[in-house]
């Protein structure tokens, strides 16, 4: 069962019950693209489908819910969060749950949103038609590879390019790029129209790069520094000990993103990738707290040269590129979905 399958039934569904609305796919709601959007005297509803991420869904419908009347998340019943959260929603954000049985579909309302919905989406069983196709290869192609990670991070800045600018710029194969934008347009992240190629759900593509890549994989472990008070005081404390050993590093998550926001941003902890080695981390334990009191350091393991590489410098420290602070916050959890939000707005108006 695939998104587009859904899509589709849900698309057709809402038509039947309600004629009279204009209906879009791919729609922009702000800067985003919702799945399908709905018009209709003067009201509007739109309707996100998820199918592995809830709360992925539920933060793009907290922003959405200040340019539309209602919104509806549609996902799969096994990934639904506790009643407790649902009844806490906002009045404008609803959940339909789908369920998957001998090859038919069956929507079920969990929560109702400002906007009642066509009730033709929810009396009815739907038949998937399915069509047996070959499995193209690049269905496995792994977006989070050294060079893959590359091209996701030019298309996080590039809304519009070409395979061929995207291999220039990035000194990664036209063969490799064409294999990872190939999955991407089979996920219909991103289309080509008159050879250019626009990435059309970035939010997706990050979505697809957390599963794959969760930051609690990279996490070495916390340190806690008792004789700093405060982040900067924590983040100078780290700085010191890498260069005096000349062990590399790079802020990340919120310490990276608070240089590239243009509000300031409040956190309690340092977040830094580092050279993952026993004796870096030899050097931090001579200071470590074991009741954990002090300032908290989440160190990350490198897992690419780019991150390193691409690293800018802000006041004497160095910080993981945009693009990649973009990434990680995307994939650490539900905690950093606002920041991620507006520093990918920040971002696609460079």
């Amino acid at each position: 069962m695939k998104h587009s399958q859904i899509e589709a039934i849900l698309y057709k569904a809402i038509r039947k019950g309600n004629r009279e609305a204009t209906l879009s796919k791919e729609a922009k709601v702000g800067n985003m693209h919702v799945d399908i959007l709905q018009k209709r005297k003067g009201r509007t509803i739109a309707y996100e489908i998820k199918m592995a991420n809830f709360f992925d869904g539920f933060g793009r419908a907290v922003v959405w819910k200040n340019l539309v009347d209602s919104v509806y998340l549609i996902v799969p019943r096994n990934i639904l969060p506790s009643e407790q959260i649902t009844n806490e929603m906002p009045d404008q954000i609803g959940v339909i749950a789908f369920e998957y049985k001998n090859n038919h579909v069956r929507f079920k309302l969990i929560k109702k949103a400002a906007i009642d919905l066509p009730a033709q989406i929810l009396e009815h069983d739907f038949n998937l038609e399915t069509k047996s196709r070959p499995t193209k290869r690049y269905t496995t192609t792994s977006l989070v590879s050294p060079k893959a990670l590359r091209i996701v991070k030019y298309l996080l800045t590039h809304e519009k390019t070409t395979q061929k600018n995207i291999s220039q710029k990035t000194g990664v194969s036209i063969g490799m790029v064409n294999k990872v934008v190939s999955r991407l347009a089979d996920r219909e992240i991103v289309a080509y129209k008159k050879r250019t190629l626009t990435l059309l759900e970035p939010w997706k593509l990050l979505n697809e790069v957390s599963w794959e890549r969760p930051m609690t994989k990279l996490k070495i472990r916390d340190i806690y520094v008792p004789q700093v008070k405060g982040v900067h005081e924590a983040e100078e404390y780290l700085k010191n000990i890498c260069n005096q050993h000349e062990i590399d590093y790079a802020l990340t998550l919120f310490s990276g993103a608070s240089r590239y926001m243009a509000y300031s941003m409040r956190y309690d902890t340092v977040y830094s990738y580092v050279e993952p080695s026993d004796r870096f981390l030899s050097l931090l334990a001579e200071s470590r707290n074991t009741v954990k009191k002090g300032m908290r350091l989440e160190l990350f393991m490198v897992d690419s040269p780019d991150i390193l590489e691409e690293a800018k410098t802000f006041d004497g420290l160095s910080v993981c590129s945009p693009a990649q602070v973009l990434i990680d916050i995307s994939s650490y959890g539900y905690a950093g979905k606002d920041v991620a939000v507006e520093l990918y707005r920040q971002l696609s108006q460079r």
